[in-house]
């Protein structure tokens, strides 16, 4: 029942994954090392096997949420491009304000960074 809409005795979630895909992290960024596109911006962790407009529509990845009333709208920000095991579990920032995710098989951590032009690196 969890996660269904249209049932009675619970309120409708707002998105719903219609894959076989977990969110296991979000995370809140309040560094200013980013843009400001992403300061104050939630982020998503999906594990699984997801899906979205992208270069590899069923790869891993990470995405920024924007939440506004009862709507949500997904952005990837960083997808999973390599064969393997590899699958992201879990996101925090640094005080640097990089941001760092945690690969549950692969036993890895990534760091994403901003340049000064505003790439990420």
């Amino acid at each position: 029942v969890l996660g269904q809409s249209g049932q009675t005795e619970f309120k409708d979630p707002v998105h719903v994954w219609q894959n076989i895909v977990a969110p296991t992290a979000l995370h809140l960024y309040r560094g200013t090392q980013f843009p400001q596109k992403y300061r104050n911006q939630m982020f998503v962790v999906l594990f699984g096997r997801t899906a979205s407009q992208g270069p590899d529509p069923i790869s891993k990845r990470i995405q920024l949420a924007t939440i506004s009333g009862n709507q949500v709208t997904l952005e990837d920000f960083a997808v999973y491009q390599f064969s393997g095991n590899g699958n992201p579990i879990g996101i925090t920032s640094g005080p640097d304000g990089s941001v760092y995710i945690s690969d549950i098989f692969l036993g890895k951590i990534f760091k994403i960074s901003f340049n000064n032009s505003g790439g990420p690196i």
